[in-house]
């Protein structure tokens, strides 16, 4: 596993600006208490940008003792890249999610979601940009399809997310952009979708 922290050496510790883990899946649970007491007795405030990678082997059950913290200080940029998403860590992301300005979950399986999904309703957020790219796939049933991406937001509808969100970012090889429009329309979201076939970079 490769961990990179980086921050602002004049504001010690509780500074951070970015933190940066590949290959998470090869933490084992004493790396990751360790990194959990790095993390409180730091005592965190604030984080630019939060970058985790599950290389399509895990979800997010392994964090769940530090990951709320991390989501709760991020302000800028939370990038979830390559997880096989349950409902539950779906649920989590929003629910501590709500200081940053962009989350993206990039090519993640949410292979399950069920009528029932809902997201925390009572929170405030900041976020203007959901990226979700490689996660939507009209035909793969292993991510947000056609069946589930309805539910999905429709979940999202039901937040409070629509007082700040203004873009959702799809891979135009996935998902059409008359498709979104169906979708949007049929769920009475007027979000700017955005569709092409370009990953956009993590934040610096």
């Amino acid at each position: 596993a490769n961990l990179s922290i980086l921050y602002d050496s004049t504001q010690r510790f509780s500074k951070l600006k970015k933190i940066s883990i590949m290959g998470l899946h090869l933490l084992n649970i004493h790396n990751i208490s360790d990194f959990q007491g790095i993390i409180e007795n730091s005592k965190l405030r604030k984080l630019e940008v939060l970058y985790l990678h599950g290389s399509s082997k895990m979800g997010l059950l392994k964090m769940k003792d530090v990951l709320p913290h991390l989501l709760r200080v991020t302000t800028k940029h939370v990038y979830l890249d390559s997880f096989k998403l349950t409902e539950r860590d779906l649920q989590m992301v929003f629910n501590y999610s709500y200081k940053t300005e962009t989350l993206t979950l990039a090519n993640c399986d949410v292979s399950h979601l069920g009528e029932s999904f809902t997201i925390p309703p009572e929170k405030e957020y900041r976020m203007t940009t959901l990226d979700l790219f490689w996660t939507c796939a009209k035909e793969n049933s292993d991510h947000l399809d056609k069946h589930k991406l309805p539910i999905f937001l429709k979940a999202l509808k039901d937040t409070k997310l629509s007082l700040s969100l203004q873009n959702i970012h799809v891979c135009e090889d996935d998902f059409s952009k008359y498709d979104l429009k169906f979708f949007f329309e049929k769920e009475n979201l007027f979000y700017n979708f955005i569709v092409d076939n370009e990953l956009k970079e993590l934040t610096n």
